[in-house]
């Protein structure tokens, strides 16, 4: 029997199914790499748009804190309710309110509004103009000073609280809004004049309100890209077609549309292209070879993705001059601690340095943060494992004891701080400073809230102050309401002025810090 073409037929035949298969396999692993490329490519392109688009708008209000924090100094003084709201004193104005904002702070526009709406002064690059003139209703200075009045009226009196930060005093006061100024996109940045030591008594009805006007112009476009670095970033107030760019829209108060941020965003996506056709042109010899590298390639792409997203949760929950927990990271963790009551019991520790102003105004800020570097070590060296530190600002810190909430331990913890946070740290080669720090505790209990605790730890906080320097004092203690009360007439503290719980010179170094750390 002649089987040679039976055979000749089957090797035929076998050949052009692994052919075939070989041919099939390329083609699904191909068509596989390209779709996940695709896929991958399109994911990575849209992380890395939401995280530019997430950073311009930390920017921009970021932007506008710090013009509020420059009007906050100037804002909440009693001098300036009695030479502007009480009676109008067109010299303060003009030499110590206006240049103030201008030349030490740099607004190039500025506008003081009372609550009829009557523009009582405008300063352009310095030169103060007093021509009074009433405000329509529909005009941008009259919108945002209204907001601001009545943001004031919902929150004035709780900003007077004890306890209350000056940093959390500025975001709550200042109101801000984008809004075309004399036919030019401005942000508008405005902030309520009222008293700070309540030696003067404000007027009564809606404070007067200082604006400051930042027009949204090519420096102020290149300034915020200083710190973003976005490829060709602009502001228009045309509505191009081109949709290869990222988007910001910018609204006015009434919604509607006043421009848009736009520039280039990255393509991390690029890289993944990069890597897979490489790939597909080995298919043919090296198929499973191939199929490993991409998919680690790709695993090493996501690994990176992972890593940016982990930096950025890390910075968005660490003060960026300690390393420490800052406000956002704290009240997490504290809302949590009280959720898990009466279970876990746990205790605040406030902290506060002494004499750190002398340590701003005899070596500089600079000097100032390296203190506030090394104290934080050695916080987190005491504390170890036994809570959570943070810095709230300036020179107020946090400790979230989780560990233990028993007295005898709590008392070691602070005695430890006590002992090994004060000591000596050189600022200078040959220059050591010195300061002192007070603390007060407040033990959770069965049921408890997180105000409560932070307002028991920052008022045992002064009565540890009031009996001296470099001591603590657990809040409830029989002494802590006669020593918080010694600390408030200590610091000027009665009447109007105790409620405010800081003389102005505090909330003025607290301003300054906020700035020159935050």
């Amino acid at each position: 029997m002649d089987t040679g073409p039976a055979l000749h037929r089957q090797r035929w035949t076998l050949r052009h199914q692994v052919y075939l298969l070989a041919a099939v396999l390329i083609t699904l692993a191909t068509l596989s790499l390209v779709f996940v490329g695709f896929i991958a490519s399109r994911a990575a392109d849209e992380q890395a748009k939401r995280n530019e688009l997430r950073l311009l708008e930390n920017a921009l209000t970021d932007r506008s804190q710090l013009i509020a924090r420059d009007q906050f100094t100037l804002a909440r003084w009693d001098r300036a309710v009695e030479n502007i709201s009480v009676r109008f004193n067109s010299g303060f104005v003009r030499y110590e309110f206006f240049d103030a904002l201008w030349y030490d702070f740099g607004h190039e526009h500025s506008f003081l509004v009372n609550p009829s709406g009557v523009l009582l002064a405008e300063q352009l690059l310095g030169e103060a103009s007093f021509r009074r003139k009433p405000l329509e209703a529909s005009s941008p200075l009259m919108q945002i000073a209204q907001a601001t009045a009545n943001r004031y009226a919902e929150t004035g009196a709780t900003l007077e609280a004890p306890g209350t930060l000056a940093a959390t005093k500025v975001e709550e006061s200042s109101v801000f809004a984008f809004a075309d100024l004399d036919g030019v996109p401005t942000l508008l940045v405005a902030m309520p004049i009222v008293p700070d030591d309540h030696t003067v008594d404000m007027p009564a009805g809606p404070p007067t309100v200082l604006v400051s006007a930042r027009s949204l112009d090519e420096a102020f476009v290149a300034d915020l890209n200083a710190q973003l670095s976005f490829e060709d970033l602009r502001f228009v107030t045309a509505i191009p077609g081109d949709e290869i760019r990222t988007v910001l829209p910018i609204n006015r108060p009434d919604g509607t549309q006043l421009g848009s941020f736009r520039w280039i965003s990255e393509t991390p996506g690029q890289h993944v292209w990069q890597m897979i056709i490489p790939a597909i042109v080995f298919l043919g010899s090296l198929i499973a070879v191939s199929a490993l590298v991409i998919a680690w390639k790709i695993s090493g792409l996501t690994r990176a993705l992972e890593t940016r997203e982990r930096e950025a949760s890390h910075l968005a929950q660490h003060d960026m001059l300690t390393g420490l927990a800052n406000r956002l990271q704290v009240s997490t963790a504290l809302a949590a601690a009280v959720s898990a009551l009466p279970d876990r019991r746990f205790a605040l520790i406030s902290c506060d340095l002494d004499r750190f102003k002398d340590i701003n105004d005899n070596h500089g800020h600079g000097a100032g943060d390296e203190v506030l570097r090394v104290v934080a070590r050695r916080l987190e060296a005491a504390v170890g494992t036994a809570g959570l530190v943070g810095r709230l600002g300036g020179d107020e810190f946090i400790v979230l004891v989780t560990a233990f909430s028993d007295r005898r331990r709590l008392t070691r913890l602070a005695q430890e701080i006590l002992v090994a946070v004060p000591a000596p740290v050189l600022v200078n080669p040959g220059v050591a400073v010195q300061f002192g720090v007070s603390l007060g505790i407040a033990v959770a209990e069965e049921a408890a809230d997180a105000e409560d605790l932070l307002a028991a730890a920052d008022a045992a906080l002064y009565a540890a102050k009031a009996r001296r320097t470099g001591s603590f004092v657990f809040a409830g203690d029989p002494d802590t309401d006669a020593l918080k009360a010694a600390a408030d007439r200590a610091r000027g503290g009665t009447g109007g002025q105790g409620t405010s719980g800081t003389s102005h010179s505090d909330a003025q170094r607290q301003s300054r810090q906020s700035l020159h750390i935050g």
